[in-house]
């Protein structure tokens, strides 16, 4: 039970989190973060706090890779696929994490924001990329959807509020979003 929101803005990313951990009837304030940077990528996570614990503390990102000779690095979202899915599959798995049913490996649901990109990380382990500047997943993602969607028009010059009100919308109304409301920002370098 979560949400986390992203949303892009010139040469930043901004990610926010809410800060409970909840099962839908009970909550717990928590603070070990659903959101943290990891070299230059920001992740946030729901699904599991275990989950997010291995990615932040074992995971091993993967070099991104340049296009042949040249100095120029591959695609970012070819990245995400061919390395950083790859090597993430194989620490849940080594970390006991990673589920396998009908022989098809399943894990959870995060935002990862890296090189001016934000990218969906799904439990069948796709990698999205919306065609809107902003992003959320867990149980408020819907109402953070809306308020970004409605704030464009209003806020748009303020990104940090935007997503300030998005968390504030998916806490008001998901019993499963709450607490603190923590906001990171990046730069799309």
């Amino acid at each position: 039970m979560t949400c986390i929101v992203t949303l892009k803005h010139g040469d930043r990313i901004f990610m926010g989190a809410d800060s409970i951990g909840s099962n839908g009837y009970d909550v717990a304030h928590r603070k070990d973060r659903k959101m943290f940077r990891k070299d230059n990528m920001l992740i946030g996570y729901t699904s599991s706090y275990r989950m997010g614990q291995i990615i932040q503390y074992h995971l091993k990102l993967p070099t991104h890779k340049k296009t042949g000779k040249s100095p120029t690095l591959i695609d970012t979202h070819e990245y995400m696929v061919k390395y950083f899915i790859p090597e993430l599959q194989e620490t849940l798995e080594k970390h006991k994490w990673l589920r396998k049913k009908d022989d098809v490996a399943s894990g959870g649901v995060f935002l990862v924001a890296y090189l001016g990109e934000v990218f969906e990380i799904d439990n069948d382990f796709q990698v999205a990329i919306r065609d809107d500047e902003y992003n959320s997943v867990g149980c408020g993602q819907d109402y953070a959807l809306g308020s970004l969607y409605v704030t464009e028009e209003f806020c748009y010059n303020k990104p940090r509020e935007r997503v300030k009100l998005a968390l504030e919308a998916a806490s008001y109304f998901s019993a499963g979003v709450g607490g603190e409301h923590i906001i990171e920002e990046l730069e799309n370098k």
